[in-house]
């Protein structure tokens, strides 16, 4: 007859030793996932910043192509027209594709957010306040990050509009001098529209921090961080689950092993979507 297992020490919230060993590694999992997720969504914003810069060289072009739209002997320029159109179209492409960047930011700056709290709590259960503290604040960061990417979306959305009213203005006034009624009544009006249009437009992408280079520079150094801490602690809670053997070590080991290996999977799973 084999001799009774000793009993298993505890943490300081009640847990035992080996769950808390799995609850810190289920906790560093999670904050490795949020990690990734704080980083994606730094890309994601550069990647909106480069839309919107885009953008604004487009509008540039528009503006000046529509200054050169009517002469001052009244006569149209149908290619400078063309060209106005066709800028303005761009630039309405690139600022949709800002917006979505912007939105994606947002989400996963709110992810992020979300799983450094539920890192938190896992912290508690494994007795570490220091990181609880920690992952904490991370989140009302990510938090706030996300808020911010949510208001320059909405500022996108407002440029977007108003480039796509004067994407029509120009498409407007192409079809007015195309139609056969147009001719020469048709340049007073095409002039008036164009000389509107032909002045500085851009969108607001200066409310894009310009230090997006290191912002994602360190949330890369972030991950690398948070990756390497849930791959040392999943070393220990691997020991910590082959050192229980036969016996399960109780519902808090369960519960814990639990949170551990579905933390983990979830964070491989984000680390390959967001390589």
């Amino acid at each position: 007859m084999k001799g009774a297992r000793p009993a298993a020490s505890s943490s300081a919230d009640g847990d035992s030793a080996p769950a808390a060993v799995l609850w810190k590694a289920a906790a560093d999992a999670m904050a490795w996932r949020a990690s990734i997720r704080d980083h994606a969504a730094r890309r994601e914003r550069k990647k909106a910043r480069a839309a919107m810069a885009e953008a604004d060289g487009e509008l540039s072009r528009a503006a000046e192509a529509c200054g050169r739209v009517v002469d001052a002997q009244d006569r149209v320029d149908t290619e400078a027209l063309g060209r106005a159109m066709a800028a303005t179209k761009v630039a309405a492409e690139m600022l949709s594709l800002a917006f979505k960047a912007l939105a994606r930011s947002s989400r996963l700056h709110r992810k992020a957010g979300a799983g450094l709290k539920r890192a938190s709590k896992a912290y508690g259960r494994a007795a570490d306040p220091k990181r609880v503290a920690d992952v904490r604040k991370r989140a009302a960061r990510a938090y706030a990050d996300g808020r911010v990417s949510a208001g320059i979306a909405a500022s996108v959305r407002r440029d977007a509009k108003t480039i796509a009213r004067d994407a029509g203005r120009v498409e407007a006034c192409m079809a007015e001098w195309a139609s056969a009624a147009g001719g020469e009544d048709a340049r007073p009006s095409v002039g008036a529209e164009m000389r509107k249009l032909a002045r500085p437009m851009g969108t607001e992408s200066d409310g894009i921090e310009e230090n997006l280079e290191e912002a994602v520079r360190t949330a890369a150094e972030v991950r690398k961080v948070f990756a390497e801490s849930a791959r040392r602690s999943a070393a220990g809670a691997a020991k910590a689950v082959s050192e229980q053997g036969d016996d399960s070590g109780g519902p808090d080991v369960q519960r814990a092993e639990a949170a551990w290996r579905k933390a983990l999977a979830a964070a491989n799973r984000a680390d390959a979507d967001w390589g």
